[in-house]
């Protein structure tokens, strides 16, 4: 039993003091809870770090780590409000610059965005109108709304910009060149509906008639009748799909033909060989006469 004990519960220098601290540690966590709970000093270093934690977040601590890690949280917050809380003052957005959108607080992309959007000959009658800017955060028009000071408000909204088609007065705009200010400066139309007509302008390949703009989601016929008569068609910029050479993919990206059209188009020139007509298109059983006359201004052969 001697030798059992001396070769099995006799510890070296070095294991005693792994076990010394093992329970020492173990204590500690027993009754530390106890201690933080009930120690005066212990209460009032935790006051001291919730009142050193406020401090950085309001901005007010001396410069340093906690100075530098609250300039990272402010950064963070106003790239995600895509403004800052900085100068307030009055004016009007009709004729305040780059610069001084950029004192109230908007960040540089949305300030060019509103000074293209004037440059295309836009204006601004009322507060609201700027909402109709693409990327303008809401709360930021919240924040400057009671500082917005228009003068002459009864000036028409949208005269003709200089480099606009234009022989008249009105507002004229090019079906396939203009972009998101053009046609945000078209009554009726905000940056929603705008970046929505552009997109599906892409999607086409080009407007080929002006009754095309009608079929934008969410454009509504009385809005497009309204500005029905400011559309200057430029046709000869559609881009056209080569249907001898096209994918399925790239066919059924198009609005006018879709999935199913793009397989029998495809099955349809596997079967017969390359199309030399176009008018071919019409023996596939999908096409009909209104889908062909849709279809004719975005197809060519090679």
């Amino acid at each position: 039993m001697k030798k059992f004990l001396s070769e099995y519960l006799r510890f070296s220098k070095k294991e005693r003091w792994g076990l010394f601290s093992f329970v020492t540690v173990l204590v500690l966590l027993c009754f530390l809870p106890d201690w933080i709970g009930n120690s005066p000093a212990d209460l009032q270093e935790v006051k001291l770090l919730s009142s050193t934690l406020d401090s950085t977040l309001s901005g007010s601590a001396e410069p340093g780590n906690d100075k530098e890690t609250y300039s990272r949280y402010k950064s963070h917050d106003e790239k995600e409000s895509g403004f800052s809380n900085k100068e307030l003052f009055y004016f009007d957005p009709n004729t305040i610059s780059a610069s001084d959108w950029q004192r109230l607080g908007l960040n540089v992309r949305t300030a060019e965005t509103i000074e293209h959007y004037k440059a295309k000959g836009g204006r601004f009658r009322k507060p609201e109108d700027l909402k109709k800017i693409w990327g303008l955060p809401p709360a930021f028009f919240e924040r400057i709304q009671s500082y917005i000071r228009i003068d002459n408000p009864e000036v028409p909204s949208y005269p003709a910009a200089k480099n606009y088609h234009s022989s008249t007065t009105v507002l004229q705009v090019m079906l396939n060149k203009s972009d998101t200010a053009d046609w945000i400066a078209l009554p009726g139309i905000g940056s929603k509906l705008a970046n929505r007509i552009i997109r599906f302008r892409e999607k086409l390949g080009g407007f080929y008639a002006i009754e095309q703009v009608s079929e934008t989601y969410g454009l509504s016929d009385s809005v497009f009748q309204t500005i029905k008569k400011q559309l200057v068609l430029d046709a000869g910029l559609i881009t056209k799909i080569d249907i001898n050479t096209a994918t399925k993919e790239i066919l059924k990206e198009h609005p006018y033909i879709r999935w199913n059209l793009a397989a029998a188009i495809i099955e349809y020139r596997n079967q017969h060989g390359p199309f030399t007509a176009l008018d071919q298109i019409r023996n596939i059983q999908l096409v009909d006469e209104k889908t062909f006359l849709r279809l004719q201004p975005y197809l060519t052969l090679q």
